[in-house]
């Protein structure tokens, strides 16, 4: 499933931008902790780091796979960390 998200919007992707699925985890600016979606599209440039936790601020793109253990989390708390956050190439309205 995931391999097939990836696949339909790969075409779809900003410049310079990758798509790639987890375990990336990515930090944001105010939030508690990092996350890492399931599948996930962020500037290149990002991934050349040697972290184990990269800017959220570089992601354009987010899905995630969600089940009965990992909804609410999913649902509630990933969406709003993700919502707030703003890049530089896609800055949100």
């Amino acid at each position: 499933m995931m391999r097939l998200v990836r696949q339909e919007l790969e075409a779809y992707l900003p410049e310079g931008h990758v798509i790639e699925r987890a375990p990336n985890l990515f930090v944001f600016p105010g939030a508690e902790r990092a996350y890492g979606p399931g599948v996930h599209a962020a500037d290149e440039r990002v991934f050349d780091s040697d972290s184990t936790h990269l800017e959220g601020e570089a992601l354009s793109f987010v899905a995630e796979l969600t089940s009965s253990s990992t909804r609410d989390g999913d649902l509630t708390d990933k969406v709003r960390v993700y919502g707030r956050a703003r890049t530089t190439k896609n800055p949100a309205p």
